[in-house]
């Protein structure tokens, strides 16, 4: 037997501990069964027995908890159960059941109950569940089920019990609303019966005294709408009867339920009637719908005939008027006159004349006694072949009391002993009352039958003793063990020749005959009895109520004395244990070494009646089998030695499980180690059954060359098989604590399944006999997962995290196989299964197009799933090399390192990418791509930074993932103008003006959107390929202008690590093109040949035509003046006087000098693209002329260096007022020196 406990957690008040017997036939029949509760403050028991419970086939144990967890939950206590196997004795132990919690925080003054009242009947569609249980406190909130599954009330029974009453477990749970408490569930059966229609069942006659009474049962019929009809009429003799004539009738009884019972009334005894039973019910009756039963007699319960005593012999009929013998009657067996007590008749005879079984017409009677053990009922003579007894001159002996009885007939002298030896002498009236025609008493009507309640007041009719006295007994003992269990149903076989009653005293002499079953009769033993009590004519009980020297309980093997109302185990009548087992043949192995049960080898039957025969038994077809059909011990699964222990040969055991090859002899040895009993088929000491095979097989193990090496052959085994009971009958599976599983720890088996093995990676295995293909069922073992939960869990590269482009799982939706080649060659090691994290596969260990790198984040795949686009009008159909760093695909880097995995580092790109990121436009060893433009942001619209909406990192969504390559255009003015025939930019820095600024053709469908003309930063910050203006660090070094220099558009401008240098720089300059040119001039430092000088006109300068007008309007709106006094340290230190402006307009203002008169006069330039002028200057020193450009063409640039550029002669000065060189070096002429005066 095996014994599970259940957890009661959360343990609140008083809860019901459950223990289920497994294997175990007779789960009923455990003892000792016991529960020992630890950990609790307050709750603990020690040893406290347990009950059975019928209705849920559990033994159970109910367990107050309320002194403990009241203040806090108390939740580290321990159950354990225990009990005895009832067969051999053996102690069995459930799994100890730790960290059991008792809550009793909430203290419910009104706890709530469930009670399901049995024999309750329902059907229909509508059934209120809420009438079938009754509830105590406040109880609410149920939910129901039937056979387990949940229903609601009213509930639809019509699928049950369609053809008459089907039982269903009925089951109720509830919450307690004071402290949220469950309450149940409570289960009880309740029978359902929808069947409609009525089940005639088999209907019955009794005789009674002037009348018949009639029983009519059934089934079915739920609605209620059947009847039953009583019909009766008089037949002229016995077997006349015409099963036709019923004149008399009940009429249509009311409905009733089962069984109708109906009493004819009014009858003449003796008379014979016939009676019709007729049911009637519009669903349809089935079955026998109408009975007829003739030869009925209405009889004087007195008188001993057929009808008064219910027999069935000679038809029913004998001592009824035309029946055997004819009728009797009072004066039958009594008379006036008589020299006989109880005026019986000195002859009596046959009413019908027929013979006696004397042979005569009569027999003569004598009957002067009627005292018990003097009486002459019958013959004092068991074996007599004549009597005068007036119960013995009637009857005919049959001892198949077909027609006759088998004891006290005339004749007894071919009678068993038993037959003959029935109460001689004794009151005959004791058992066959003369009120009930001599019916037979039953034996309890006097005691139980056998005696199984303590009880000796007749409360019960199976108690002791009560009647016509009690015995003093107060213990029915082993009555129940061995009549009812065992089958000895024969009294006599311990009261041997007792006569009831006897005046309180009990008979105990054995009589154990065991000649049916080819053995002899034990008549040896004796009985100590109970104190008080009387035994064998007045012997006095010794008090040790213990049996001795009985052949039964081993009296002649040594065994011990067994205690009337104790227990025994095999051990006791076979003078053995487990410890000290019977030393004949192989037992001291079998029964010592390995605890096998002694059922085991000798059937379920020993212990049963047939067991003690006289012979030694066995019966081996439980035992596990190798091959198909039984197991057998000397040829036959069942079977006996003839003769009495120890034999004088043995025989040996074929097809056993246990012994996989030929099994030695009985008492002999093993010839060839474990592989004796264990063998595979190949020579392997392993069973070939279920996993076995495979399980060595994958550990690369083969011991075939050791099966004579135990403890080589059990170091394996008990991988799974630790610390087992070996060959006890039972497969232990006990699991290695080396292999505990990372995140539940103990592992165990149930059901055919392993879970929270290490080995399979903590998840349940397939059953035993099922499989798992190692090369491509990988997570039945192996969970992908981001963080190891188990030891071999596949956390590295893509195996257990969601890439936050693709939102693809790859060990969710990804077959194993599309990326594995199989099972790695290193994947199983013999040391390596428990604890160790899973070893890095090998490069062959992959399909085609994976590449392992120096650790597993620099594996990269390229496989067909990773094309650049399955369209083969672009790409060359070979795959990216996707780079499997876990930490960017996840999202776990900084913004963008997510696109490395399929693009790649910038500048180091992955795969077949048919653009060329990398090329070098103009030769100077530069990748003006990569150099020049923000990664991705510059032509495609995508910045891990910043949100776009046309663009955006998740694939599928918005421009990522839609088969189209997003470029910034498209030509001629939209963003940078891409220009999908040149495959070039017609807008950005470099205006397209060089094909060697052209890209190539990716051959993807190209899409479009405005992402600026790229950022100036690009190329003209240091390192670009531009003239250095900006400084996005802030590393300029000039002073106040870390940034650079001239970069506000407006005093209230902020500029630092984070500015948008392309809308920044665009508030003053076009992107290479605007409303304003100025012109190159190397004699000042510009020359930008590639955009033709420098172009003016942005965002801020309000669409101005001229550079100057540009400049001063943008000093005017900012509070910057070139007139009036300046006192800047810039200018030299000085304070200076600038003269005055008549007005802010660039064609017809005059400027005022404040200190040379002969200045003044009307702007005009005389800085022109030539140094020179339009026309040659002429004059001499302190007199130059020249012919002055137009006003619109005044070039400020030509002075003001204002980005600190520093690309004129000699130019080293920085800062306002970025002049271009010094004074006297500037190339352009004074325009005359001051005059004296």
């Amino acid at each position: 037997a095996t014994l599970t406990t259940t957890n009661p957690s959360p343990a609140t008040g008083i809860v019901t501990i459950q223990a289920a017997v497994g294997v175990e036939t007779a789960p009923a029949t455990m003892t000792g069964m016991s529960v020992t509760i630890g950990g609790s403050s307050a709750c603990n028991v020690t040893g406290a027995a347990m009950t059975w419970n019928g209705t849920t086939s559990r033994w159970e144990y109910s367990w107050d908890t309320s002194a403990c967890g009241t203040s806090a939950a108390e939740t580290a206590v321990t159950i354990d159960v225990t009990g005895t196997d009832p067969d051999c004795g053996t102690v069995v132990n459930a799994a100890q059941l730790t960290g059991v919690t008792i809550d009793n925080t909430c203290v419910d003054a009104t706890p709530s109950t469930i009670t399901i009242a049995p024999g309750q009947t329902v059907g229909g569609t509508a059934v209120d569940l809420t009438t079938l249980f009754s509830t105590t406190g406040n109880v609410g909130s149920f939910t129901y089920k039937i056979n387990g599954t949940t229903v609601t009330s009213p509930w639809d029974s019509s699928a049950y019990g369609t053809t008459g009453p089907q039982a269903v477990t009925f089951e109720v749970t509830g919450t307690d609303p004071d402290c949220g408490d469950i309450v149940g569930p409570v289960s009880n059966s309740i029978t359902v019966n929808n069947a409609l229609g009525t089940d005639a069942g088999v209907a019955g006659v009794a005789s009674k005294n002037k009348q018949l009474d009639v029983s009519a049962p059934y089934s079915g019929d739920f609605n209620g709408s059947n009847s039953v009809t009583v019909d009766w009429g008089t037949c002229p003799a016995i077997g006349s009867c015409d099963s036709a004539t019923f004149p008399n009738t009940s009429g249509a009884l009311a409905h009733a339920a089962s069984p109708y019972a109906y009493s004819i009334t009014g009858l003449t005894n003796g008379q014979i009637y016939q009676v019709r039973v007729t049911y009637t019910d519009a669903d349809g009756v089935g079955g026998s719908a109408v009975q007829i039963f003739t030869d009925q007699v209405p009889s004087n319960s007195m008188l001993h005939n057929a009808a008064a005593t219910g027999s069935s012999k000679w038809g029913g009929t004998w001592g009824l008027a035309g029946g055997k013998y004819g009728e009797f009657t009072c004066a039958t067996c009594h008379v006036d006159t008589t020299t006989n007590i109880k005026r019986i008749r000195t002859s009596i005879s046959f009413p019908d004349g027929s013979l006696m079984p004397n042979g005569s017409a009569s027999s003569a009677v004598t009957f002067t006694d009627t005292r018990d053990t003097t009486s002459d009922y019958g013959d004092a003579n068991g074996a007599h072949a004549t009597s005068s007894g007036v119960c013995e001159v009637c009857h005919t002996f049959d001892t198949t009391q077909a027609n006759g009885v088998h004891h006290h007939a005339y004749n007894m002298s071919t009678g068993s002993a038993a037959e003959q030896n029935h109460q001689l002498s004794a009151d005959c009236m004791s058992c066959h009352n003369h009120k009930q025609g001599f019916k037979p008493t039953a034996c309890d009507a006097c005691h139980g039958n056998p005696p199984t309640t303590a009880d000796s007041d007749g409360s019960t009719n199976t108690g002791l003793a009560w009647s016509p006295v009690t015995t003093g007994s107060t213990t029915p003992g082993a009555h129940d063990k061995h009549v009812n269990t065992l089958g000895f149903s024969d009294c006599n076989t311990c009261h041997n020749g007792n006569a009831m009653p006897n005046g309180g005293d009990i008979d105990i002499h054995f009589n154990a005959d065991f000649s049916a079953a080819g053995g002899g009769t034990s008549v040896t033993g004796t009985y100590g009895g109970q104190l008080g009590v009387a035994y064998n004519n007045g012997t006095a009980g010794d008090g040790t109520k213990a049996c001795s020297n009985v052949y039964c309980h081993g009296g002649t093997l040594g065994g011990s004395n067994p205690v009337w109302d104790a227990t025994v185990t095999c051990g006791d009548c076979h003078g053995a244990t487990s410890t000290t087992p019977p030393t004949g043949g192989s037992h001291a192995t079998h029964a010592g070494t390995l605890a096998m049960a002694c059922t085991q080898c000798h059937g379920a039957s020993a212990g049963a009646s047939g067991h003690m025969n006289g012979n030694v038994t066995w019966d081996v077809s439980a035992l596990p089998t190798n091959t198909a059909g039984s197991a057998t011990y000397n040829g036959t699964t069942t079977g006996n030695t003839g003769g009495l222990a120890p034999s004088a040969t043995y025989g040996n055991c074929s097809n056993i499980y246990c012994h996989f090859g030929t099994t030695p002899t009985w008492g002999g040895s093993l010839s060839s180690g474990c592989a004796s009993c264990h063998n595979n088929g190949a020579g392997e000491p392993w069973p070939s059954t279920g996993a076995h095979n495979a399980h060595f097989t994958a550990l690369g193990v083969s011991l075939a060359a050791q099966v004579t090496n135990g403890a080589a052959v059990q170091a394996k085994c008990d991988y799974c098989h630790s610390g087992n009971n070996h060959a006890d009958g039972t497969v232990d599976v006990n699991i290695a604590a080396t292999y505990d599983d990372m995140s539940a720890g103990t592992p165990s088996y149930a059901g055919s399944q392993c879970s929270n093995v290490s080995c399979h990676g903590g998840q349940t295995t397939p059953a035993w006999t099922g499989t798992i293909d190692a090369n491509t069922q990988c997570t039945l073992c192996h969970k992908a997962e981001d963080v190891a939960t188990e030891y071999n869990s596949a956390t590295s590269g893509m195996h257990g995290i969601t890439g936050v482009v693709s939102g693809q799982n790859h060990g969710v939706s990804l077959a194993c196989t599309q990326c594995h080649n199989g099972q790695p060659s290193n994947h199983f090691s013999d040391a390596g299964l428990a604890t160790s994290a899973m070893n890095r596969p090998t490069g062959t260990d992959f399909v085609a197009g994976i590449t392992l790198g120096t650790s597993s984040d620099l594996d990269t795949c390229a496989m067909t799933c990773h094309k650049e686009g399955a369209d083969a009008n672009r790409g060359t159909g070979t795959p990216w090399a996707r780079l499997n760093n876990k930490t960017w695909a996840r999202g776990g880097g900084v913004a963008g390192d997510e696109c490395k995995t399929c693009h790649g580092i910038w500048g180091s790109w992955r795969g077949n990418v048919l653009v060329n990121h990398a090329a070098d436009w103009d030769g100077d060893g530069t990748p003006e791509v990569q150099a020049n433009h923000s990664e991705c942001e510059t032509c495609h619209g995508f910045s891990p930074t910043t949100t776009n909406a046309n663009y955006t990192a998740t694939w599928g969504t918005g421009d990522h993932g839609n088969g189209v390559i997003t470029m910034n255009g498209p030509t001629p003015s939209t963003g940078a103008g891409y220009n999908q025939t040149n495959w070039g930019c017609d807008n950005a820095c470099h205006g397209n003006a060089s094909t060697g600024h052209a890209l190539a053709d990716s051959r993807w469908t190209v899409g479009f959107g405005d992402f600026g003309g790229g950022s100036c930063d690009l190329c003209h910050a240091p390192g670009g390929s531009g003239p250095t203006v900006v400084y996005p660090t802030g590393n300029s070094g000039f002073t106040g202008e870390s940034y650079g220099s001239h970069l506000k558009a407006a005093t209230t401008d902020t500029i630092s690590g984070t500015t948008d240098w392309a809308t920044q720089c665009q508030k003053c300059h076009g992107f290479h093109s605007g409303d304003v040119q100025v012109p190159n001039n190397t004699t000042v430092g510009i020359n930008y040949t590639t955009h033709g000088g420098i172009w003016l006109g942005g965002t801020a300068t309000g669409g101005k035509t001229t550079e100057a007008e540009i400049c001063w309007s943008c000093h005017d709106a900012n509070g910057v003046s070139e007139w009036g006094t300046n006192t800047n340290a810039n200018t030299g230190n000085s304070t200076y006087n600038y003269g005055s402006l008549s007005t802010s307009n660039w064609t017809t203002a005059t400027w005022t000098s404040a200190n040379f008169s002969y200045k003044t006069g009307a702007i005009e330039s005389t800085h022109s693209v030539n140094s020179a002028g339009t026309s040659a200057v002429t004059g001499t020193a302190y007199n130059y002329t020249e012919s002055p450009d137009a006003v619109a063409n005044i070039r400020c640039s030509y002075c003001h260096d204002v980005h600190n550029r520093n690309q004129a002669t000699n130019d080293t000065v920085t800062g306002k007022p970025y002049l271009r060189g010094t004074w006297m070096g500037n190339p352009y002429k004074e325009d005359g020196a001051p005059q004296s005066g």
